[in-house]
């Protein structure tokens, strides 16, 4: 599972999937934001970014070669801001791939971000609905197992 989260926006879903076995890589997070270290001290592959710089290509291409290799991806609730405007970029990426994009966003704002390519995704409104729909695809098939 690739998760794309930041400002803290991560760190309870980290734990969650932790908790289910579920393998995850993230990115790309800034190394002094909360999401950074919770995502490693459980144990998730990390792309980081130095403090209070923008996205830069090495580590934009470091997640997407980890991303490409994940079938399934969620995108938390992370603020949208110059520093870290790339990782729109990698969910746009995960979606014009046709990966299942699980959002915690609401559909209004992801209709800001990503525009049409926002109607591909799977729209989760809490920690628990992400848990019921992530489950489901589970169950029919094998492609988030990382």
């Amino acid at each position: 599972m690739y998760v794309v989260a930041g400002a803290g926006s991560g760190s309870a879903l980290y734990r969650l999937l932790s908790k289910r076995g579920l393998g995850l890589a993230t990115g790309i997070i800034h190394e002094n934001d909360v999401d950074f270290h919770v995502a490693r001290a459980v144990g998730s592959t990390v792309i980081g970014e130095k403090p209070f710089e923008e996205i830069g290509a090495r580590a934009f291409l470091r997640a997407t070669e980890i991303m490409e290799k994940i079938p399934c991806v969620v995108e938390a609730d992370f603020p949208v801001g110059r520093l870290n405007r790339r990782n729109v970029e990698l969910v746009q990426k995960a979606i014009s791939q046709g990966k299942p994009v699980f959002s915690l966003r609401s559909r209004e704002e992801a209709r800001g971000l990503y525009g049409g390519n926002s109607s591909r995704q799977v729209y989760c409104r809490s920690l628990e609905e992400l848990a019921q729909n992530l489950s489901a695809l589970l169950e029919r098939s094998e492609v988030c197992a990382h």
